[in-house]
């Protein structure tokens, strides 16, 4: 369960207006090839913070859940995951990214461990 300003708070900053109920517009887009489309490879290595801790399963199971699973991920065989991104423009991609990595990381220090991660895009 989550509390009804931690809702608003991610709706405001997925660019969600808040108000009263709005019927929803249809609008149709003046560019659609705007829109590009990356497919990343990325490094995931989760650890613990020290012998005594255990949780480099929920971790990596909650980063799997959360974060990548906006960005269809799928497993690879060598382990990393590969993910397609929608952006706009290269700031945007690496904003991104960015903000997958914080989220990455504040997953695993939520069980006490930390992660490695290296991304790159292919082609």
């Amino acid at each position: 369960h989550i509390s009804k300003s931690t809702l608003y708070s991610y709706l405001r900053h997925r660019g969600v207006e808040i108000g009263a109920y709005q019927k929803a517009v249809t609008t149709t887009r003046e560019n659609p090839s705007a829109e590009q489309v990356a497919d990343i490879t990325l490094r995931l290595n989760v650890e613990n913070n020290s012998q005594f801790v255990r949780g480099k399963k929920r971790a990596r199971e909650n980063i799997e859940r959360y974060c990548l699973g906006k960005y269809h991920a799928t497993r690879l065989s060598s382990g990393d995951y590969s993910l397609r991104i929608n952006y706009k423009t290269r700031e945007d991609l690496d904003g991104l990214m960015a903000d997958l990595l914080r989220d990455m990381s504040h997953e695993a220090e939520m069980r006490h461990c930390y992660i490695e991660a290296e991304a790159w895009e292919e082609g």
